[in-house]
């Protein structure tokens, strides 16, 4: 079964490079002459993005591991750098991560809800403290919650151990196209300023876009994968645009706080890590759920 699930993402792999090979030939004739379209640098991001993920789900579960390890590191190494006190920063962060370490190897069976509260939390603390030390952390606790759930999606035994690199698969795919389908809806159809105090580029045919696009994708994905029923499937992908919006909104919000346009500028054209990540720290979790319920 679990070769099978290989020889399956590998041939959804395949298409996957080839229609980013066709979105770089087209980025590149449509930009011709436009050296300063912000398009190009997004688009070819992409063969840098791509690989490090193929590599962490070819090398299952020491890949995933690895990444979330990779995405850890690059996250504080961008709050650090944007603290006003960094040593006392990363001691904070390393506590936070210690005990989030700890929570899913000693108690696996209750770690989705401790992390979920932890999630909970933050945010409350996000509404009522203003300090940019404090939004750092907050920032930091959140993006520490998602990875401990994106590690839970491989190593939690309530969830089918076949389907589990499948479902990385499905929710790294699908959370990543949700956000260029509400990216490029937005840009070309977007009127309607959904929140501008917090992302003023976000608009409700963006969102309607992703929300669709969705939908119609992880059910073509999912029925591939043989992962769930068509109508779950439907229910997955509306749950996970949602999640990925939300996700997005969180981190505006503190890079709104922070006076900051991006965490960084690691990958041209998307910013630092957590502008690329932001929307898979609430898919994760989302996604997590969504399987607890439907086995």
């Amino acid at each position: 079964m679990y070769l099978i699930s290989l020889s399956s993402i590998a041939i959804a792999t395949l298409s996957i490079y080839s229609f980013l090979l066709l979105a770089t030939l087209a980025t590149a004739i449509t930009t011709r002459g436009r050296p300063d379209s912000g398009l190009r640098p997004r688009v070819y991001a992409w063969w840098v993005i791509a690989p490090v993920i193929t590599a962490s789900l070819l090398t299952y579960p020491l890949g995933v591991l690895a990444l979330v390890l990779l995405i850890a590191g690059l996250a504080l190494q961008d709050i650090c750098r944007l603290s006003v006190k960094p040593a006392q920063t990363l001691g904070c962060a390393a506590l936070i991560a210690m005990m989030i370490v700890l929570i899913v190897m000693l108690l696996p069976a209750r770690a989705a809800l401790v992390l979920g509260c932890l999630y909970w939390l933050a945010y409350l603390f996000f509404l009522l403290s203003k300090h940019r030390q404090a939004c750092l952390l907050i920032a930091w606790c959140w993006t520490a919650c998602g990875l401990g759930f994106l590690y839970l999606l491989t190593v939690d035994t309530g969830i089918d151990t076949a389907s589990r690199l499948s479902w990385l698969f499905f929710l790294i795919v699908c959370t990543c196209l949700n956000d260029v389908a509400q990216y490029l809806t937005g840009t070309r159809f977007g009127k309607h300023k959904l929140v501008a105090s917090v992302s003023p580029n976000k608009t409700v045919q963006g969102l309607i876009g992703g929300l669709l696009f969705s939908a119609v994708f992880c059910m073509l994905l999912g029925s591939y994968l043989q992962l769930a029923s068509l109508p779950w499937l439907c229910a997955i992908g509306i749950w996970l645009a949602i999640a990925g919006f939300c996700g997005d909104l969180l981190f505006s919000a503190v890079k709104r706080r922070l006076g900051i346009k991006d965490f960084s500028s690691l990958i041209p054209g998307h910013g630092g890590i957590l502008d690329r990540a932001d929307s898979l720290m609430l898919t994760a979790p989302a996604l997590y759920v969504a399987l607890r319920i439907v086995q």
